[in-house]
C-alpha cells in the first residue's frame, strides 16, 4: 500500500481530532481577508517593485503599491486586469506623518509581507570620478 507524503500524520491527527500542521493559513476562511503585501518604489512599469507587487499578487496576496507619482494608479491598473487584488497610494517616504497615513490606509489587517524597494536612481550624467582620498566629507 502507498500513502502520499504525510497521509499517515493526517489520518492520525484526525483520528486524534489534533489540527493539522500543514493546515491552510486560518487567515484565508472565507470572512478574512488574503494575505497582504505592501511594496514601495512600485511606479515604473519596467521596475523591480513593480515586478514584485505583480508576483506577490499573482500568488494569492492582496497588493498595497506605493510610488511618489499618480502614475502608480495606472499600476494598479494593469494588476486588475490580471485578477489581482490592488489598491495604489501615492505618498512621500521621507514625510514620516505620509508614511503612517499611507500605513493606516493600507490593507484590511496586518502587513504580512513588506518590500521596501523605494530609492532614488539618476538618469542624469555621472558625476566626474575622483580618488575616494580626494571625496569632500
Amino acid at each position: 500500500m502507498t500513502f502520499r507524503w504525510g497521509e499517515r500524520q493526517e489520518q492520525n491527527n484526525r483520528r486524534l481530532g489534533r489540527p493539522l500542521p500543514w493546515a491552510p493559513n486560518r487567515r484565508c476562511e472565507q470572512d478574512a481577508p488574503p494575505p497582504c503585501a505592501l511594496v514601495t518604489g512600485a511606479g515604473s512599469a519596467k521596475g523591480i517593485g513593480f515586478a514584485c507587487a505583480r508576483a506577490l499578487g499573482q500568488s494569492g496576496m492582496a497588493v498595497e503599491i506605493v510610488s511618489t507619482t499618480d502614475r502608480i494608479y495606472d499600476r494598479v491598473v494593469e494588476l486588475a486586469t490580471e485578477g489581482i487584488i490592488a489598491r495604489g497610494h501615492v505618498t512621500d517616504l521621507t514625510d514620516p506623518v505620509a508614511v503612517v497615513a499611507a500605513l493606516l490606509e493600507a490593507c484590511d489587517g496586518p502587513i504580512d509581507v513588506l518590500v521596501n524597494n523605494a530609492g532614488m536612481g539618476s538618469i542624469g550624467a555621472p558625476s566626474v570620478p575622483r580618488a575616494f582620498v580626494d571625496q569632500s566629507p
